[in-house]
């Protein structure tokens, strides 16, 4: 896989365009995937978008993209608990995983 824009997976010589359905993998405002070679496997990030989490918690996903036409979720991260980073100025959650 290579990645030619950061919201297009491309997977193979014919370039077939996947990041549609990631975005269906996850829970959506699907940002930069970073595919994992060799593995078929990316890893997805929802980009936080709002000032102290106003429009929820943003995740990272590893997505199984063995079938480019049906990814699938395998795997959520972490959220760290160590503190309350809603309650800080700004917006909380993944951004850019390049």
């Amino acid at each position: 896989m290579a990645v030619s824009h950061p919201r297009c997976v491309r997977s193979g010589p014919a370039e077939t365009v996947v990041a549609h359905q990631l975005v269906a993998a996850v829970s959506g405002g699907t940002h930069t995937p970073l595919p994992l070679p060799g593995r078929n496997l990316a890893v997805v990030a929802d980009e936080a978008n709002a000032e102290k989490c106003a429009k929820g918690l943003f995740q990272i996903f590893v997505v199984d993209v063995r079938a480019p036409e049906n990814p699938v979720t395998i795997a959520t991260m972490p959220v760290p608990q160590d503190r309350d980073y809603c309650a800080a100025p700004g917006t909380f959650g993944p951004h850019n995983l390049h």
